[in-house]
């Protein structure tokens, strides 16, 4: 049996067609570009957070807070000057 499709109609899925893989073209852009802002925001993400530690450490560092680890320090500050 055969099918005979008047031309209009065959035009117009193929331009249904055409938009169809205009739009998952462009979906597939917009997924590579969200994609590389995650990772942008991932690393800096990471960066600060590492930063944040080592500014971390060398507070502790700088302010001699490691010896409080091995000392009774609520003891020592009750007979400082802060009393």
């Amino acid at each position: 049996m055969k099918l005979e499709l008047p031309i209009s109609l065959l035009e117009e899925i193929q331009i249904c067609q055409d938009h169809l893989e205009e739009s998952i073209e462009h979906y597939r852009q917009s997924q590579k570009i969200i994609n590389e802002e995650h990772r942008t925001i991932l690393k800096f993400w990471m960066e600060s957070a590492k930063r944040g530690q080592e500014e971390n450490v060398t507070y502790l560092e700088e302010h001699d807070w490691h010896r409080y680890k091995q000392q009774d320090w609520i003891q020592d500050l009750e007979e400082s000057d802060w009393s």
